[in-house]
C-alpha cells in the first residue's frame, strides 16, 4: 500500500515539474498574463506573431502585454516579419552604433528613407539622427510605418477634403490655423512630421505644406486602413507609449494587407515630368501650392494630374487658375509642352477668370515668377498661393 501510494506521488510530481518546464505556451491563452477576457482583442495576433518567430514570451510563461517597447525592439519585429521589405543601398545608420544589437536591422529597414523615420529630424538642415533606445509612441508607430510602407494597399491621393474630414473626426490630434505662411513658418513645430499638430494656412485651412500633408495623410490612410484607428471618442493618443499587445495587433493587420512579402515599388521613369505633384480627381476641386517668396525663393512651381478626374463620370474638361498674393507674380501653365504667360492681372480677376482647356490631358504644369523680386523685402507681405480649380 505504502508504495502504491509513494507511486502515485512520484507520478504527481513529474506531471508537475513538466508543467512548469513549459515555457512558450501553444496559444496566447496559455500565457500566465494574458487574460482572455482583458486581451480577447490582441489573442489572435500574438498567436500569430509567435507562430512566425516574430516574438517570443518570456521564460516565465508571461508574455507582459502590457509591456511598452524601445524603437529597437520596434524595429526588428518589422525586419523578421517582412524578410523583403530591404534597403536598395546599405548604409549606417546615424546614432546606431555598429555594435549595437539591431544595427543591421536598422540599416536593413531605414537606409533608403533616412530622415522620414529618424527619431530626431531638421529638415531645414536635412539633419537626423535615430534613438534606438526610445520608447515608442503611437505617433512614432504611424510614422515610421507610413514611411516604410509607401505604397500600403496601393494607396490613392486622398482630397483635401477627405484628410479635413478625418481631422474633424481625430479629436487629440489638433490642427493650428495660421493666417499666413509667415506665421506658419515662426511656428516652433513648422516642418516637423513627429509633432501630432497639423498646420494649415489661410481662410480655407489649406494642407499645402509637404510636411503637414504627410501627417494628415498618414493618419488619414492608417485610420481608414484599420490598422491604427482612433477609439470610440474619437482620441488617437498619438503620445501614448505602445505596449506589445498594440505593436503585435498593428503589425498583424499591417501583414494581412500588404502580405509577407511586402516591398517597396522600385523607382521607374516618372511619364509625369516635373516635381512636385498635385492630383485632381474631381468637380469643385482646388488644389495648388505656395509659400513666402522672400524666405524661399521666387518661383512656385508644380505639376497638375488630371489623368484621374472626372465630373459626372466625364473626364475635367477646364480648370480655373488663379492667385492669392500681395506681390505681383505671372504664371506660366504648360499645356501639350506649349507654355503660356498669364499676367497677375489676369490671375487675379474675379469677373474673367483664367480659365484653361485641359480635356483628354493627363496633367499641366504650372510656374509663377515674381515680377519684381528686387523689391521684396523681409518685412514685406511675401505669402503667395497659386490655385488650380475644377
Amino acid at each position: 500500500m505504502k508504495s502504491f501510494k509513494y507511486i502515485l506521488l512520484l507520478f504527481t510530481t513529474i506531471i508537475t515539474l513538466s508543467s512548469t518546464l513549459i515555457a512558450s505556451p501553444a496559444s496566447a491563452s496559455g500565457f500566465r498574463d494574458v487574460d482572455a477576457s482583458k486581451y480577447e482583442w490582441a489573442m489572435e495576433s500574438i498567436d500569430f506573431m509567435i507562430d512566425h518567430q516574430v516574438v517570443n514570451g518570456f521564460p516565465d510563461g508571461s508574455f507582459k502585454p502590457k509591456q511598452t517597447l524601445t524603437k529597437a525592439e520596434f524595429t526588428v519585429m518589422i525586419h523578421r516579419l517582412f524578410p523583403q521589405l530591404r534597403a536598395t543601398e546599405l548604409q549606417s545608420i546615424q546614432g546606431v552604433s555598429p555594435n549595437h544589437w539591431a544595427h543591421q536591422e536598422f540599416s536593413d529597414l531605414y537606409s533608403d528613407i533616412g530622415i522620414y523615420a529618424a527619431d530626431q529630424q531638421n529638415f531645414n538642415t536635412e539633419t537626423y539622427t535615430y534613438s534606438p533606445d526610445k520608447k515608442m509612441t503611437r505617433w512614432d508607430v504611424l510614422i515610421v510605418l507610413n514611411a516604410l510602407f509607401e505604397d500600403l494597399g496601393g494607396r490613392t491621393e486622398p482630397t483635401q477634403g477627405q484628410l479635413l474630414s478625418n481631422l474633424n473626426y481625430i479629436k487629440d490630434v489638433q490642427t493650428k490655423k495660421f493666417a499666413s505662411y509667415d506665421q506658419y513658418d515662426a511656428w516652433k513645430n513648422a516642418y516637423s512630421p513627429l509633432t501630432p499638430i497639423i498646420g494649415t494656412v489661410g481662410t480655407d485651412n489649406v494642407i499645402s505644406q509637404d510636411l503637414e500633408w504627410l501627417k494628415a495623410n498618414a493618419l488619414y490612410t492608417f485610420q481608414t486602413q484599420g490598422i491604427m484607428t482612433a477609439d470610440n471618442q474619437g482620441n488617437f493618443h498619438p503620445l501614448q507609449q505602445v505596449t506589445r499587445a498594440e505593436i503585435v495587433t498593428i503589425l498583424h493587420r499591417l501583414y494581412l494587407i500588404v502580405g509577407e512579402n511586402y516591398a517597396p515599388t522600385p523607382p521607374v521613369t516618372d511619364p509625369i515630368p516635373g516635381g512636385t505633384k498635385h492630383f485632381i480627381y474631381g468637380s469643385g476641386e482646388s488644389t495648388g501650392s505656395g509659400h513666402n517668396l522672400f524666405y524661399n525663393d521666387e518661383v512656385i512651381d508644380f505639376t497638375v494630374v488630371l489623368n484621374n478626374s472626372l465630373v459626372d463620370g466625364e473626364p475635367i474638361k477646364n480648370v480655373v487658375v488663379r492667385v492669392e498674393s500681395q506681390q505681383i507674380l505671372d504664371v506660366y501653365v504648360t499645356v501639350n509642352n506649349e507654355k503660356t504667360l498669364y499676367t497677375y492681372e489676369q490671375l487675379t480677376d474675379p469677373i474673367n477668370p483664367v480659365r484653361i482647356s485641359v480635356e483628354g490631358l493627363p496633367y499641366i504644369m504650372v510656374e509663377s515668377k515674381t515680377r519684381f523680386p528686387d523689391q521684396l523685402t523681409e518685412n514685406g507681405d511675401n505669402d503667395a498661393m497659386v490655385f488650380v480649380e475644377s
